[in-house]
């Protein structure tokens, strides 16, 4: 069954890297001799010659040339298979040429044998030493170039001592046998060291091809998570994207119940439903964000900000929902804090609205307090302590395990109640982090509880603000003219009613061919851009039309209208050529003011 195979899939992978691995080391061992075949085969030939020195005055000249030959020989077929390897390895299989390293090297060590036989001067003792030592500093040598693999070194060795032992061991004298077992003892010995020699070159290639393996295994695995990284963060733009569509359509349309309905419960049915459909949103923009969090995807913006400011706002944003439960919401800046700094207002922001949201949810009665104030002071940047008390139960000592989960790691856990430590905690606590600040909390029993976080700010000149300047047009008209290029045909209706609420004419397009006509031959004062459409989409519908105002034309202002609320999506609108960006869902207040944003005469 397909179901079962994978388990086991990889006990056959590892055996079959573990083959891989090994017969790469007999390889790499074998090369290694060959490899050394040159400069052996060179050396051999050098020593050959003063050996012949030696003997010369000594030995048979007749017969010490034809052994010279015959070394000569051996010396020209280990050089020949060196550079036959060099040239072509993977001309043969790793056996053809671990037998010719054993050939070649038996056929020197037994040109060496019979010199050590038949060409030593037993009789002359003045040359004896001189060819002692090099029939013993022969082998002892190989060991160098030989041992990588040991069957090569044996068959060399073994071939030039052991006629020579046994050499001695037929003379019968004393002497001679003393000297018999010496070689044997020396040969015993060269074979010995030859074989750890082996050992410790072959655990040393078998080390080193593991971590190659295990580095591309890991190479590999990185790209597999890249691969799914990129394939996740494809799944969440997209769902992003397809949520945010109805979604739109439903919060618009709630919006303008509200705006409409007079009758007391019809206006409360359609603020329940919008209430209903925002916190809906909200969740949907949790969990898309946990997923950015946990693929890396978040990025901050950091900008200069006036923290009093962006806490009157969310105090303004909360105060109803505190009437309406009869709490008291007080906020209060420290005087220290100055009056402009740098950070990602949007995330403090985020994470502000989400502690006093759960602040309000779990306290019966009393109040919920928020303060700002210095934690830390430096040169160029201060920590920033934001903190939101409440006088509800508390936090019950059950909850305070699955509230350490979710401030320690993202996703770590999920539950209700005032054991509340789900997605929203999970996710201030990443940004927290984010913004190379802590999280944390205290509470007791019947006490309330206050949640804080810190957060680092760069400090910006107080003569700087950032001003945001409505473009200019040429073109004033009683009643904005706004083009909505949209190819949702509910959506494209939903912004017309909810822009013709407040005095816009509108026009609509339903893809980027039609909206470049129109802009060509009609006047507006403002363009709303969907990105994701069929065909010309909005980025590319941009760019042209900023290719065609390079000759001359006056610079229209486009507001990117779009489902794609992912991180980088703002930067690609912009980027293309568009002045400003809103995320679907919209209500009429955001089109309000991105209208008098950019429209002049109109006020938000």
């Amino acid at each position: 069954m397909r179901g079962v195979q994978p388990a086991h899939d990889d006990p056959e992978r590892e055996r079959a890297a573990a083959l891989t691995a090994r017969a790469r080391v007999l390889a790499e061992r074998i090369g290694y001799v060959h490899d050394q075949g040159v400069v052996g085969a060179t050396a051999m030939l050098i020593v050959a010659m003063l050996y012949v020195g030696v003997l010369w005055r000594v030995t048979d000249h007749r017969h010490l040339l034809l052994w010279l030959a015959a070394l000569i020989a051996a010396c020209g077929a280990r050089l020949g298979i060196a550079l036959y390897w060099r040239r072509d390895a993977a001309a043969h299989g790793t056996a053809f040429w671990s037998r010719a390293a054993v050939l070649v090297n038996l056929l020197a060590g037994a040109v060496w044998g019979y010199a050590a036989v038949a060409l030593f001067p037993l009789e002359h003792p003045d040359a004896y030493i001189v060819a002692a030592f090099v029939l013993v500093g022969m082998p002892a040598a190989a060991l160098t170039s030989l041992s990588a693999w040991a069957p090569a070194y044996a068959a060399y060795a073994l071939a030039a001592i052991v006629p020579f032992v046994v050499w001695m061991f037929s003379l019968r004298a004393p002497q001679f046998v003393i000297v018999a077992l010496a070689g044997l003892t020396f040969c015993a010995y060269l074979l010995r060291q030859a074989h750890l020699a082996s050992a410790m070159i072959r655990r040393n290639l078998t080390q080193r091809i593991e971590l190659e393996q295990m580095s591309a295994g890991l190479a590999r695995a990185r790209d597999a998570a890249q691969a799914a990284s990129r394939a996740k963060s494809a799944f969440l733009a997209n769902l992003s994207h397809e949520l945010r569509t109805p979604l739109n359509a439903v919060v618009g349309l709630s919006d303008l119940l509200v705006e409409q309905t007079g009758e007391p419960r019809g206006r409360e049915l359609a603020l329940t439903m919008r209430q209903s459909t925002l916190s809906l949103l909200g969740v949907v923009d949790q969990v898309l964000d946990l997923g950015r969090i946990e693929t890396g995807a978040i990025e901050l913006r950091p900008r200069n900000f006036d923290a009093r400011a962006l806490l009157r706002d969310v105090h303004a944003m909360f105060r109803p929902e505190a009437q309406r439960r009869g709490l008291t919401l007080r906020s209060d800046v420290d005087g220290a804090v100055p009056p402009l700094v740098t950070g990602d207002a949007d995330r403090i922001r985020q994470v502000l609205v989400n502690l006093i949201d759960n602040a309000l949810k779990f306290t019966a009665a009393g109040s919920v307090a928020v303060t700002v104030n210095v934690a830390a002071r430096g040169d160029r940047r201060h920590r920033l302590r934001f903190e939101v008390a409440d006088t509800g139960a508390g936090v019950d000592a059950s909850a305070r395990s699955r509230i350490i989960a979710a401030l320690a790691q993202p996703g770590a856990a999920t539950a209700s109640a005032r054991g509340h430590a789900g997605l929203g905690l999970s996710i201030c606590a990443a940004l927290v982090r984010l913004m190379d600040g802590e999280i944390g909390y205290r509470s007791e029993a019947g006490r309330g509880a206050a949640f804080w976080f810190t957060c680092a700010v760069g400090l910006a000149p107080t003569t700087l603000r950032e001003i945001t300047v409505a473009p200019t047009t040429t073109r004033p008209h009683a009643a904005p003219r706004v083009l909505v290029v949209e190819d949702h045909a509910i959506n494209l209706m939903l912004t017309r009613t909810m822009l013709e609420a407040f005095g816009c004419t509108v026009i609509g397009a339903a893809g980027g061919a039609e909206a470049l006509k129109r802009m060509q031959h009609e006047p507006f004062d403002l363009v709303f851009m969907d990105v994701s459409m069929p065909g010309m989409d909005g980025i590319e519908t941009t760019r042209v039309w900023r290719a065609h105002e390079q000759s001359g034309e006056q610079r229209l202002p486009i507001v990117a209208l779009t489902a794609n609320a992912m991180a980088g999506d703002r930067q690609a609108c912009l980027a293309a050529g568009m002045d400003d960006y809103l995320a679907k869902p919209v209500t009429i207040d955001a089109l309000r003011r991105m209208v008098a944003r950019h429209v002049p005469g109109v006020s938000a």
